[in-house]
């Protein structure tokens, strides 16, 4: 890390035990209602929670630390509820060269997208699968002990059944892979390893005990369910499952992580996955149905069924674009998709990517734009981006039935199984999801459901909303100073903050807050 910013870090607000700090003068967005508070309210907080908001009761209160925040707008810290963090893959059309460079910068870049995080306003991640749950159980030590800065992690751990997604022994050329780019291929009976598996005909208690291995064993913050009947990605490769669970065994798993106080979260992309998620009921539902199109009937049973959706569209921003004669290449939506992204890549690029691997981002952008789909000159991957560029619009009108419908959306980007993104790049899925709704074709898009995303949905998708995602008494004192009002602009989301409490402290400070002696106007 730099010396500078740790040192800065250090300097940083960290109150006393039972410390009362209170924040005043800023207008308090309610992201719930989408409005801001009264602007006579303060914010009081003790021990890193919010204890109360200006009214009869903060007279019993005594302040020992006041910050003006001269009109500032506060909102709740953001979540990234999707990504994976310990794979940060550059690009994933790989050659020598870059394979070689991202390993030696692979840490580095790690750090600094976690310290990014902190810089955008993030303060939560859930990390959606690790192959290796060692290196995360690490971020998380040094994050807690200081020695590097980011912000919390919630940790998902898979469970499935025997032959199901990610449970195929990998071949040699996946070994390669993932193994030149220092991810690990861990057996899962291994207790580091994220994925727990039980029998392929195994009975419902079987699958209650997996769960319980997860959480007991493997640590889940998190139970991941992950099945789809999906095409492999190269004819090379055996298909990601054999096989899926039974009905009755999903509903065990989701009822089993209810009882045991964690949320599940689901990954799909067909309509018949989406239906049987509408069935069990998982906390969220990752990515979209692309394979046809939803019914009235599939998005009305969607909406009321309490289940939040992440569409993750940062994915579709890495690998769709026009291949061939077929509808992909022929349609116009694509050009100007690839067009968008032509415009927009290089800001990208500059913000969140180390200057020493900026290039073999441009490159791999260069060479998707080229329809060079070719890894170690051999390992043709045009499959892994044609089955995206050819549903892409079938997932995009659904995502349209689904928001015009009132579905709760979260803000998860999907960073680490993407070449581009990076856990920290919440403001650019949201700009996807405004672009994809229509907001440059003139279709109005709700700014204060964009915010809702990355903050109290966020925190629902998480199973965490009683601690975090909005500004309210007894939750944890995660508040994003910042210029500007987010219900007019929404763009501000994920932009660089002027300040961030976390757990009550003070850890970004670029607007020169200053704690005063305890007086509340």
């Amino acid at each position: 890390m730099d010396d500078m910013v740790q040192a800065e870090n250090n300097q940083l607000d960290r109150p006393e035990p039972d410390e009362v700090t209170v924040l005043k003068n800023a207008r308090i967005l309610d992201v719930i209602h989408g409005r801001y508070l009264d602007p006579e309210t303060s914010i009081f907080i003790k021990n890193g929670k919010i204890v109360a908001l200006s009214g009869d009761e903060t007279s019993l209160i005594e302040p020992d630390v006041v910050y003006d925040l001269q009109g500032k707008t506060v909102l709740p810290g953001l979540i990234n509820s999707h990504c994976h963090i310990s794979r940060d893959l550059t690009a994933l059309l790989l050659n020598p060269k870059n394979i070689k460079n991202y390993r030696q910068n692979k840490q580095a870049q790690l750090e600094k997208s976690l310290a990014e995080c902190l810089e955008r306003g993030v303060t939560q991640l859930r990390d959606g699968y690790a192959e290796d749950l060692r290196i995360t159980r690490d971020l998380r030590r040094r994050i807690e002990e200081g020695e590097i800065r980011g912000p919390r992690i919630q940790q998902a751990v898979v469970v499935t059944n025997e032959g199901g997604s990610l449970t195929p022994r990998q071949n040699l050329m996946e070994r390669y892979t993932f193994g030149r780019n220092g991810i690990p291929s861990l057996d899962n009976h291994d207790v580091n390893c994220g994925v727990v598996v039980f029998p392929v005909h195994g009975s419902p208690n079987k699958v209650r005990e997996a769960v319980n291995r997860a959480i007991e064993e493997r640590g889940a913050d998190c139970i991941k369910i992950y099945e789809d009947r999906e095409a492999a990605p190269t004819k090379k490769l055996q298909p990601f499952a054999s096989s899926i669970m039974k009905i009755t065994q999903m509903q065990a798993l989701v009822d089993q992580a209810r009882l045991r106080g964690v949320p599940t979260l689901m990954h799909h992309a067909t309509v018949e996955s989406f239906r049987r998620a509408v069935e069990v009921r998982p906390t969220s539902l990752v990515h979209l149905p692309m394979d046809e199109a939803l019914s009235e009937e599939d998005v009305c049973d969607f909406a009321g069924s309490g289940t939040v959706l992440e569409p993750t569209l940062s994915l579709v921003y890495g690998y769709a674009l026009r291949l061939g004669d077929g509808d992909a290449g022929q349609d116009e939506r694509m050009r100007q998709f690839e067009e968008y992204r032509s415009q927009t890549i290089d800001r990208l690029v500059d913000e969140f990517w180390l200057p020493e691997l900026s290039d073999a981002i441009r490159e791999y952008v260069t060479r998707v734009g080229d329809h060079s789909l070719k890894q170690l000159g051999s390992l043709n991957l045009t499959r892994v981006f044609k089955q995206y560029s050819d549903r892409l619009w079938n997932g995009i009108d659904n995502l349209k039935q689904l928001w015009d419908a009132g579905v709760p959306m979260a803000c998860g980007n999907d960073a680490g199984s993407v070449a581009i993104c990076t856990p920290a790049m919440v403001g650019h899925e949201l700009a996807l999801l405004a672009y994809f709704l229509g907001e440059d074709a003139g279709r109005a898009v709700d700014a204060a459901e964009l915010v809702r995303a990355v903050t109290i949905r966020g925190a629902q998708a998480c199973g965490l909303e009683d601690s975090l995602g909005s500004i309210e008494i007894g939750k944890t004192a995660d508040l994003v100073i910042m210029e500007g009002d987010p219900l007019a602009d929404w763009r501000r989301l994920g932009s660089r903050v002027d300040a961030l409490f976390m757990d009550g402290k003070l850890v970004v400070n670029h607007c020169e807050l200053e704690p005063r002696v305890a007086y509340v106007a």
